[in-house]
């Protein structure tokens, strides 16, 4: 015999109250965290901040900063689709670290929609480059970034983060956005932000000394991603097959590149993860190096500075006899 609840209605209301409780526990305790919450958009992005706020994982202020991803590592900020939960950390972060409207026109209207405050990383600078196609079109191999004319801001090569020579005076911009979002840690900030600058203008001192500057070789870009650090770094770029990393380069484009690597000493085919392996064999007698710029494959605590050591020995990979 099935014994029958004599107070139903109580045990839901018991039970309403002990949710309305927790809850409002749980509301309490992120309240008096202090704790604030940057979003970033990449992961290099995300390297940026926590070289700011949590350089030193064992600093207690790393408590007064939670900063998160939208996606993972490994997000395609080409072709961004935010989940649910991107949505939800979109309305509760203090403030969006990405790379800005033009860099990430595909998140804008969640940028708009959510109200967040944010920071673009491209409209930090004047000295940024055109992306090397306009409209649809590239130069070909020999021709100069001139036969653009002028561009509009739709053409702003994005990638901004692969520039090393640029990285301190956007640093500097963060650290000034971060200071004012959390004012009883800038102190702190600006202090780490000296120490970043002076490992990132070691780093660009040891680059000067590499044989990079002497190179006749040139570099095959699989896709328009890398101009930032070939031009920092003294390098030249022979040709380009594709403007997006998902594309497929057109028979012209890879007869192109044929024809470049018959008539020039060239270093190696540039690529990232994303590419497409199946030209490989395309191209026989010419290394393919992978540069994982996103760092969607790079292991876990890997903060600015192995980042960049880890870019820079591509380079070295690339240019090895």
């Amino acid at each position: 015999m099935i014994k029958k609840d004599r107070f139903p209605f109580c045990k839901y209301l018991f039970i309403g109250f002990m949710t309305l409780v927790l809850n409002s526990t749980a509301l309490a305790a992120d309240k008096t965290s202090n704790s604030t919450h940057i979003l970033t958009s990449i992961y290099p992005l995300y390297l940026w901040v926590t070289a700011l706020v949590h350089p030193n994982p064992n600093d207690p202020n790393n408590k007064k900063w939670t900063v998160e991803m939208l996606g993972d590592s490994g997000s395609d900020p080409h072709h961004r689709e935010l989940r649910p939960s991107d949505w939800r950390a979109l309305h509760e972060a203090k403030t969006l670290v990405w790379l800005g409207e033009i860099g990430e026109p595909q998140l804008s209207r969640a940028v708009t929609t959510a109200k967040i405050n944010h920071w673009g990383a491209l409209n930090q600078i004047k000295d940024v480059l055109p992306a090397r196609f306009s409209h649809g079109s590239m130069p070909h191999a020999g021709e100069s970034l001139s036969v653009l004319g002028s561009f509009e801001e739709s053409d702003i090569d994005p990638h901004i983060w692969l520039s090393l020579r640029r990285l301190p005076a956007m640093l500097t911009s963060l650290a000034q956005h971060l200071g004012k979002a959390r004012p009883d840690d800038n102190a702190r900030i600006q202090s780490n932000l000296k120490n970043q600058i002076a490992i990132l203008e070691t780093l660009l001192s040891s680059t000067e000394q590499q044989s990079w500057g002497s190179e006749t070789r040139g570099i095959i870009e699989y896709h328009d991603a890398f101009q930032y650090l070939l031009k920092d770094l003294g390098l030249t770029s022979a040709a380009l097959l594709v403007s997006e990393p998902d594309q497929t380069p057109t028979p012209s484009r890879l007869r192109e590149a044929q024809t470049v690597i018959q008539q020039q000493d060239i270093a190696c085919i540039l690529t990232d993860v994303m590419s497409d392996p199946s030209i490989q064999p395309l191209f026989p007698t010419t290394r393919w190096i992978t540069a994982d710029i996103l760092g969607s494959t790079l292991p876990g605590g890997v903060d600015l500075l192995g980042y960049w050591e880890y870019v820079l020995g591509v380079v070295n990979e690339c240019y090895a006899r």
